[in-house]
């Protein structure tokens, strides 16, 4: 197919200065594309050479908007149609903002004015122009002023509605839309590095050098330019200039003892280590980079054994990392997918506590996602993660909530503006199903996600011969046509394919440096080596001999046997799939005798086991110190016949041991908490299967087991004794706080003087509330709330014990009514860790409400801690739990006083002092209350030490403090100095305000004698 190009170099400008390098520049592009893109080039301007009789750029000449218009009219619409295609620009460009405010981008012509699009040719009009085009591909390069914007508005705002999807494009720009094209001593800075990126020492193996592969020179080139080269492209990959491919000496690559590797990798993926032996994949790696340039997450999606894994670690991963990427260490979801994603960022936080703390709040409960985490990130350049198997979501994580929450941190990703860190993920085609369940994964599986198809024509040859030519060894003709031959009757069968070979390259004649088609045929095949290898294993000690015959005792098979069946998950009808295990676990499955383990330690992973055969792999996580075993690949699942029956066996029993696996886990991830215990039907399931499940589970397992039959039969006990104080409570208490009396089993009747802290909230907006909603919504708003609130509460040992008209709460911490027998001695804690949640609640509350445009609600808490009067107090007709006393009042106080302040929530100093080191405050204020002589210090509690708060926030705190110790030192005027910074930084810090309002007032009538600048609530 014949190639053309449009050569652009415009040196001569009426209106503008003056451009002779962009001349130059032009006349270089085309030069390289005419001689090594064999590309037909039309330059413009241009003049004809007469004795050539041919047309060459004309450095001096002028280009009119005419000119270049007719020229991109008939090179796009008549020229190049149904050809592969190129357009190369040098020269000015500029930007003009128009109506409303919006950037328009221009390229410049010799005729046009500076800030008039009169004869400038808009990136809009191109766009346009490129629509109506029939190209069979197109790549366009620019080199002016403000190019970005051709990319950044006009064709990301419409254009890939340039292509309509049936061309193959690429589109590179000079620079940013708000950067300028710099010149350099030879030629432009940009186009002097696409020159140097079109030579031959940046072609790839094959002599090309393809759009991807120069604008990754380009990128490397001008990093420290002051301009950044942007790109944007679809479809396959663009070859702009190609070489004759260098003949290389090949020198094997060899071992630290000096052994020549093995070229191929069995059953276990490529990763960046064998990158040099890693073929045939190169259209797919540059497809997920082209994804990934338009938004930074992509899925690759295929069956079981296409490869994903290894084009992801072995071709995509060092290609990125050579642009000058930074790679994460991949991860697998597994049991617990927010602890691996945790394992990924610890680096970036330090190894502190607190730090950690901050790290684990951030990734399960931020509603940010993970924005905060990547702040973290040094910020030099772009950061991949890769998911591998992301199936484990749903095949090995059994906690739905921290399924969602982790899809939701990872797809949150591709709606960051010029995130930071992309992501990409592999997963088996078939659990394409699941992800439907999560609109926001699915989306980006319908736009993002990169397919891989089977690895077939000269991609597969490649895949299986120059793996070997690169040690400096070659494939037989007949056996590449025998293997050929046998791929195209299996599924799936590259990590077949990748065993054979493994295993005749062990084979290989080393005379003649040939891997054999005799070799292949003793060893069974494609599809009888793997059988043939596991069976060896499985059945003789000396399975390496030639003709093995010293056999396995019953007692080692038996044990090969359970260790396969507990490394897959047992699927519903015949659908299985891996599940790796903790080590400990499997070594477990003989007993605890220590003898017993270290045989089972040294059949898994010893000199001659299970692990350094390949049909196992065992690994450790960053985040978990626990080394834990997987099979090599699932083709072992059915590419292994006996494996294949056992697995028709007992599945029913099977899949009840990953359930109660499943459950166990659930259980210590919740601290033992005796409501993840197992109760009811699935207790009684176990319970009649306990013989037959037993063998096989460890020890935590059956612990959990006990644990859950011994809870039951004391619930059963307990039953008649509670039924009794229910009757009882019933009479005196309020409904809602009965079951969490009864789990304390420490009900009791009276009052008593109690050590407490009394936190009291209330909707601060509730008039208005009820004055725009029905009553109906009211409710339901009131119902919503108060479910979220009181679950806060209950999550610190806390007791609602009031519900009072304007939606407030009132609750109390330390009282021994919800007690077990130990006193709470820490329930200034408590209140205040309980203050906070509520405000997170509330926040996502109120982010629902609003993306349903409805009104949203604004609470005060006030936390006050002291002694009271907590029981059953009232008639002998009826009684009822309540909390009395001063320091009650003092608390609601605190909780009103918040509208004043215009803060979230106010603490007395009581509450404040035992919790001073783990509390982010300020003293707020003096202030006089009924029932107290002496004024009370008030603190506004802005959030929990063990959670990051913004650098705004600690600027406050720190000018409010100084303004403070001014004012009370009788200082006005330094005082409103301060309380105006507060303001400048926070302008809507009532607190600062009310402060500047009392030094207004002091400074022109100062106080007479004793004076502690206390105010009395309720007065300003």
């Amino acid at each position: 197919m014949t190639r053309y190009a449009l050569v652009v170099g415009v040196a001569r400008y009426d209106n503008f200065r003056n451009l002779d390098k962009a001349a130059t520049d032009a006349a270089a592009i085309a030069h390289i594309l005419q001689v090594h893109g064999r590309y037909q080039v039309k330059p413009s301007p241009r003049r004809l050479v007469k004795p050539e009789n041919r047309w060459e750029l004309d450095l001096d000449k002028k280009l009119t908007a005419k000119d270049l218009s007719q020229d991109l009219e008939e090179f796009l619409l008549d020229k190049a149609e149904g050809h592969e295609a190129l357009i190369y620009f040098a020269g000015h460009g500029f930007e003009l903002t128009r109506l409303g405010r919006t950037k328009k981008g221009y390229l410049a012509t010799s005729d046009c004015k500076k800030d008039e699009v009169g004869n400038a040719i808009s990136f809009d009009d191109l766009n346009a122009l490129i629509q109506k085009s029939r190209l069979s591909s197109l790549v366009m390069i620019l080199d002016c002023c403000n190019a970005g914007s051709f990319l950044e508005r006009t064709l990301l705002d419409s254009a890939l509605t340039a292509f309509n999807g049936k061309q193959d494009y690429y589109l590179i720009t000079a620079c940013r839309s708000f950067e300028r094209a710099r010149e350099g001593e030879e030629h432009g800075v940009f186009t002097a590095s696409v020159l140097k990126g079109l030579q031959a020492e940046n072609a790839d193996s094959e002599g090309a050098v393809t759009g991807d592969r120069l604008f990754d020179f380009i990128q490397r080139d001008l990093r420290q330019s002051g301009q950044e080269p942007i790109r944007t492209g679809t479809g396959r990959s663009i070859a702009l200039v190609n070489y004759q491919p260098q003949a290389k000496t090949v020198t094997a690559i060899v071992d630290e003892g000096g052994e020549i590797i093995c070229p191929y990798q069995g059953l276990q993926a490529f990763t960046v280590k064998q990158q040099e032996f890693f073929f045939g994949r190169k259209q797919v790696v540059e497809l997920i980079n082209q994804k990934l340039n338009k938004k930074p997450f992509v899925p690759v999606i295929g069956a079981s054994g296409s490869g994903k894994s290894s084009v992801v670690r072995a071709g995509l991963m060092p290609w990125l990392s050579e642009s000058g990427w930074h790679i994460l260490e991949p991860i697998k979801p597994g049991f617990e997918p927010l602890a691996a994603l945790r394992g990924t960022f610890e680096p970036f936080f330090k190894r502190s506590r607190s730090e950690i703390q901050t790290l684990h709040h951030l990734i399960a409960r931020d509603s940010a996602g993970l924005s905060s985490v990547i702040e973290r990130l040094p910020n030099d350049g772009k950061y991949l993660l890769v998911v591998d198997q992301f199936e484990e979501v749903f095949t090995v994580c059994a906690n739905k909530t921290e399924q969602q929450r982790f899809i939701e941190l990872i797809t949150q990703i591709a709606e960051t503006q010029n995130s930071q860190l992309a992501v990409v993920t592999t997963m088996r085609a078939d659990f394409l199903e699941p992800c439907l369940h999560h609109p926001s994964l699915h989306q980006l599986i319908q736009s993002q996600a990169v397919y891989m198809n089977p690895l077939t024509g000269i991609n597969l040859r490649d895949a299986i011969m120059e793996p070997a030519k690169r040690q400096g060894y070659t494939i037989e003709e007949a056996l590449l046509l025998q293997i050929l031959e046998d791929v195209g009757k299996e599924l799936g069968f590259l990590p077949l394919l990748e065993f054979v070979l493994t295993k005749l390259w062990e084979k290989r004649d080393t005379d003649d440096h040939l891997l054999t088609l005799e070799q292949y045929e003793k060893l069974g095949g494609l599809t009888g080596a793997l059988n043939l290898h596991a069976e060896r294993i499985y059945l003789y000690q000396d399975y390496k001999a030639e003709s093995p015959s010293d056999k396995r005792g019953e007692q080692e098979q038996e044990w090969i046997k359970r260790i396969f069946l507990r490394l897959v998950r047992t699927g519903e009808g015949e659908k299985d799939t891996r599940q790796r295990q903790l080590k400990a676990s499997l070594l477990t499955i003989g007993g605890d005798a220590p003898a017993t383990q270290e045989a089972l330690r040294e059949l898994i992973d010893g000199e001659g086991g299970l692990v350094r055969e390949r049909l196992l792999f065992s690994g450790q996580e960053t985040y978990d110190l626990e080394p834990w075993v997987d099979l090599a690949h699932e083709a072992l699942i059915d590419g292994w016949r006996r494996f294949a029956e056992w697995r028709k066996e007992n599945r029913e029993l099977r899949r009840l041991t990953d359930r109660l696996e499943d459950a166990n886990r659930e259980w210590l991830h919740n601290k033992q908490d005796s409501q993840f215990l197992l109760m009811g039907g699935f207790l009684g399931q176990v319970r009649e299967q306990w013989q037959k499940l037993e063998p096989d589970l460890n020890s935590s397992v059956r612990k959990f087991y006990d644990f859950s039959n011994q809870y039951e039969h004391g619930q059963i006990a307990e039953k008649e004794r509670q039924e009794q104080i229910t009757l009882t409570m019933y009479r005196y208490m309020p409904q809602e706080l009965i079951e969490e009396v009864l789990k304390s089993g420490n009900a009791k009747l009276g009052g008593e003087r109690k050590e407490v802290s009394v936190l009291t909230s209330s909707i601060l907006d509730y008039t208005t509330l009820t004055e725009i909603l029905a009553a109906e919504e009211v409710v339901k708003v009131l119902n919503e709330y108060f479910e979220l609130m009181v679950d806060a509460i209950a999550a610190h040992r806390g007791t609602p014990y009031r519900y009072t008209d304007g939606g407030g709460i009132m609750a109390v911490f330390g009282s021994l009514i919800l007690g077990d027998g130990s006193p709470l001695d820490d329930h200034e804690w408590m209140s205040g860790q309980t203050a906070v949640e509520m405000l997170h609640r509330l926040i996502d509350f109120n982010a629902k409400r609003r993306a349903e445009h409805k009104k949203t609600i604004k609470i005060g808490i006030g936390i006050n801690s002291g002694t009271v009067i907590s029981g059953n107090i009232g008639s002998s007709k009826r009684m009822e739990f309540t909390v009395t006393g001063s320091e009650v009042s003092l608390g609601s106080t605190l909780g009103e006083a918040n509208e004043q302040y215009g803060t979230d929530i106010l603490i007395s100093e009581s509450t404040y002092r035992p919790c001073a080191d783990r509390f982010w405050t300020r003293e707020l204020d003096f202030i006089r209350v009924k029932g107290k002589n002496n004024p009370v210090a008030i603190y506004e509690l802005v959030g929990l030490r063990s959670e990051r708060i913004s650098d705004q926030k600690l600027q406050v705190i720190e000018h409010y403090e100084k303004a403070r110790k001014h004012y009370l030192n009788r200082k006005f005027a330094l005082a409103i100095a301060g309380f105006a910074t507060v303001l400048e930084i926070d302008r809507r810090d009532k607190a600062a305000a009310l402060h500047m309002e009392r030094c207004q007032h002091w400074l022109t009538n100062p106080p007479i004698g004793e004076w502690d600048g206390s105010l009395e609530f309720g007065r300003r």
